[in-house]
């Protein structure tokens, strides 16, 4: 008898923790570019690989990019501050992502995304490069 009681209190533990929903929001930070690229090609590359992600990104000035990602019924909104040299993912606000800004938490999907945002950042920046070596390689 312990031992079914002791197994359906590790079951509803379980199955009570496959339940919350949220993780802690992830900031990338200083995600170093590579390959030489200029600041205008690090911009091109955040630019084409949200877009290649279904995000929709808008440069709010010479240093920044702001990206937003509509997912059925939730909305993500990301600030991207770069350099020629690095760039950074920041959270800056959403709708129907359980976030709270107490614990610094928010649905999990929204750091899925985002990590996704970076390997195709990273893949437009691997494709830039390869291009400006092949075209400086060609002249």
């Amino acid at each position: 008898m312990k031992k079914v009681l002791l197994f359906i209190v590790v079951a509803v533990a379980f199955g009570a923790s496959a339940c919350v929903t949220t993780r802690p929001i992830e900031t990338i930070s200083n995600v170093p570019v590579g390959n030489n690229l200029s600041k205008e090609a690090v911009a091109r590359a955040i630019t084409q690989g949200g877009a290649a992600q279904g995000w929709s990104m808008v440069r709010l000035n010479d240093n920044t990019i702001e990206g937003t990602l509509l997912q059925r019924q939730h909305t993500v909104v990301v600030t991207i501050p770069f350099t020629a040299n690095s760039y950074s993912i920041i959270y800056k606000s959403s709708g129907n992502m359980k976030a709270d800004p107490g614990t610094g938490e928010i649905h999990r999907s929204y750091n899925r995304w985002v990590r996704n945002l970076q390997k195709a950042i990273g893949l437009e920046m691997t494709r830039l490069g390869n291009t400006a070596q092949t075209t400086r390689t060609v002249k």
